[in-house]
């Protein structure tokens, strides 16, 4: 059986789109998934499966079950145990691991648009682009960074979806049972 991570992009954020995990863990089940495993609550669901998964086949049953439109990443353990080893921040030791967090991209952001992304003005954050997968740093904070998930979606027109270190390390630890 192969360990898949799932990535739900909004839940349980503002009071909008509210998901229990005991109702997500189940839903996840329904499908067909062994070994589901939420962590917290926003969205992120380890699991095993001897088929072929899908992104589109979890978000079509939170669709039809929950009444929810929610978009669903899935990665195979070991993508985000690879996203997780090239973070090029945690090279600096002076980097501190709770400012730096992994924007997840749905696919391959266009060449130019890579390209052309620059950090605007007055921001003291960084970031790194990889193929699918945004490192970013921000000193001061994500709740004041302006290279936040929004800024990555609209420059690279992709959809994507946000965390910080500690839930990555989380997930790996996820992805490695």
């Amino acid at each position: 059986m192969a360990r898949f991570i799932a990535l739900l992009r909004g839940i349980n954020v503002s009071g909008q789109n509210k998901i229990p995990m005991a109702d997500l863990k189940a839903l996840f089940q329904e499908i067909g998934y062994k070994d589901v495993v939420t962590y917290l609550q926003s969205g992120n669901v380890a699991f095993k499966t001897d088929s072929k998964t899908s992104s589109t086949k979890i978000q079509e049953t939170i669709r039809k079950k929950l009444e929810l439109n929610v978009p669903v990443l899935t990665l195979r353990a070991s993508e985000i145990l690879e996203a997780s080893r090239n973070n090029p921040f945690l090279k600096d030791e002076s980097v501190n691991p709770s400012h730096c967090y992994l924007t997840f991209l749905w696919e391959a952001p266009a060449q130019n648009l890579k390209e052309s992304l620059t950090i605007p003005d007055k921001e003291t954050g960084r970031f790194s682009i990889a193929e699918k997968c945004v490192y970013v740093y921000c000193p001061d904070g994500y709740g004041r960074t302006k290279i936040n998930n929004q800024f990555f979606e609209k420059k690279l027109q992709v959809c994507a979806t946000t965390r910080n270190w500690k839930t990555v390390s989380a997930l790996c630890g996820l992805a490695e049972q």
